[in-house]
């Protein structure tokens, strides 16, 4: 709900369909790079994250040493950070 209230006291959209489905998609991410690495630890678990190549349910995510981003090319994310007891937009 802080999200929600986040994201509209910004006068941005919020669709909580698009952002579970976004989310979702950063587990099985997160679980097929686990898998890969058979460790939890951050190095192998890093190495085995820059080799998924994923479909999600909205996008195809692609990682790389080069890219830790994972979206696709031209694609434009925006998302809010908690800074200073109140949201800061950041759009990577």
């Amino acid at each position: 709900d802080r999200y929600r209230q986040g994201m509209e006291a910004n006068a941005q959209t919020y669709d909580p369909a698009s952002s579970a489905i976004v989310g979702w998609d950063g587990v099985l991410v997160i679980a097929k790079a686990l898998e890969r690495a058979g460790v939890a630890e951050r190095a192998p678990l890093r190495d085995a994250l820059e080799q998924v190549d994923f479909q999600g349910a909205m996008t195809h995510w692609r990682f790389s040493a080069a890219d830790h981003d994972g979206s696709p090319a031209g694609a434009v994310w925006v998302m809010v950070q908690r800074v200073g007891g109140g949201w800061k937009r950041v759009d990577s």
